[in-house]
């Protein structure tokens, strides 16, 4: 956590790259599935994934390449929907 330091252990960790073979882009996502009865007391988790697109730094160690690091929304029965847009909006990347 970028606030207080507090540890998380995502469930998923996807590594995706680039469509085209000439694409050096790399992504690594963390994803989290959540029960209701967790949705409370894990908020400040959501928050922390969801600002990984804005607040990780990157340092590059091989050249030509790009990564991205992205936390998506917690994913529950309810959240479906905003699951599914945020995760789209990164393979459009």
């Amino acid at each position: 956590n970028f606030i207080n330091g507090q540890a998380t252990e995502p469930d998923f960790v996807l590594f995706m790259e680039g469509k085209e073979k000439t694409n050096s882009q790399h992504l690594q996502l963390f994803i989290e599935p959540k029960g209701k009865h967790l949705i409370k007391s894990d908020a400040w988790k959501e928050e922390f994934l969801t600002s990984l697109r804005s607040e990780a730094k990157v340092f590059q160690l091989v050249s030509n390449t790009e990564y991205s690091i992205w936390g998506l929304p917690f994913y529950t029965n309810e959240s479906e929907r905003e699951f599914d847009m945020s995760f789209k909006e990164v393979l459009d990347l």
